[in-house]
């Protein structure tokens, strides 16, 4: 996985590899050749069923392409993976970092996605087959806000709505501490992951999940990537922390956690101004807060998240989500059947 170390994204870095590999994933690199130019490609194999499996591309390939192109290089890369993947495996899905053709030309939310064999069928236009599907569900968050830390910290806070950045100031007059939290008070931070994925109703990882992330971290400590534990404190009491990843000049905010009392310090903001101001210390010029809701409407269940998050200011950027490109094609079929049935949130 060594030659995976370099590139700007953090989910194609060996680092990713190593630390999903100790949950179910086999990860393999590969170096993939267009142009002239060579990039590198981190593949997670992983078992759906008795004798099959599956293979994944966390946000990639990383190489932009026009529209028009990007089916054709996809199933040209799908098919000379394949000889070099297990017999048994069903699909290679993509999760595509590029730009979505749906959103508005200006980042704002005013295109909304097409119904799935729509967008199958624009993808797939003159590929000769109809063997890119849109998947069931998003893996890694295709929608997000960008902010642009190559500037000014004065600018920075003048890009924020005005009830934002009057909560970053807030939360420090009320005494909020911030501080970097060293590994071993990840048990006061999961207890707030707890708190949140109860009052939220979403999913809970194991506190091992979390534990080898930040074990991994200082045992691979001269790669490129460096993962930061912040917690906030009130009075002496934790309440909010989050976990943020800098890696090829971008800083992601990955996991957040917040207890429901105190809310009025504003602590969440306090860590994300935090978060940012260190990520520049460290030379990125990105922050990416990781995960919004595709558009602005008040009825989904994430609206607060996107009003929070939007806030920061920032570029919306909207991705093209997860793309399978089928091998066997009676197995996926079961296999999709199987994760459409399963809870959780899936692209209609």
């Amino acid at each position: 996985m060594e030659h995976l170390q370099g590139g700007s994204s953090l989910f194609q870095s060996g680092f990713w590899g190593m630390f999903k590999s100790h949950f179910g994933w086999t990860p393999r690199g590969f170096v993939v050749r267009f142009e002239g130019r060579e990039r590198n490609l981190l593949v997670l194999l992983r078992r759906v069923a008795e004798g099959l499996c599956m293979a994944y591309v966390p946000y990639g390939p990383t190489r932009e392409l026009p529209d028009e192109s990007q089916a054709f290089f996809l199933k040209d890369l799908a098919r000379e993976l394949e000889p070099l993947l297990p017999d048994d495996c069903i699909c290679l899905r993509f999760d595509l970092p590029w730009q979505s053709p749906y959103a508005a030309a200006d980042g704002s939310d005013g295109a909304l996605r097409p119904a799935t064999r729509i967008r199958e069928m624009r993808m797939n236009a003159g590929t000769g087959d109809w063997n890119l599907r849109k998947a069931p569900t998003d893996v890694l968050p295709c929608d997000t806000v960008l902010i642009d830390l190559a500037r000014d910290e004065r600018e920075i806070l003048a890009s924020m709505k005005p009830k934002t950045r009057y909560n970053v100031r807030l939360a420090e007059r009320k005494g909020v501490e911030v501080y970097d939290a060293p590994p071993d008070e990840l048990s006061v931070w999961y207890d707030l992951h707890e708190q949140t994925a109860r009052r939220h109703r979403i999913v809970k990882r194991e506190l091992e999940y979390f534990r080898e992330l930040l074990k991994l971290n200082e045992a691979m400590a001269t790669t490129a990537v460096d993962l930061h534990l912040l917690l906030a404190r009130h009075a002496g009491e934790p309440v909010a922390g989050i976990i943020v990843a800098l890696h090829g000049g971008c800083a992601t905010y990955l996991y957040g956690a917040s207890r429901r009392s105190k809310r009025d310090v504003m602590a969440t903001y306090r860590l994300q101004w935090r978060a940012m101001r260190l990520a520049r210390r460290h030379g990125c010029t990105r922050y990416d807060l990781f995960g919004i809701p595709p558009t602005e409407r008040a009825a989904h269940p994430m609206h607060g998240l996107y009003r929070f998050k939007t806030g920061f200011g920032g570029t919306k950027l909207h991705r093209r989500g997860c793309w399978d490109y089928v091998y066997l094609a009676d197995p996926y079929n079961t296999f999709r059947a199987i994760e459409l049935a399963a809870e959780g949130y899936h692209d209609k």
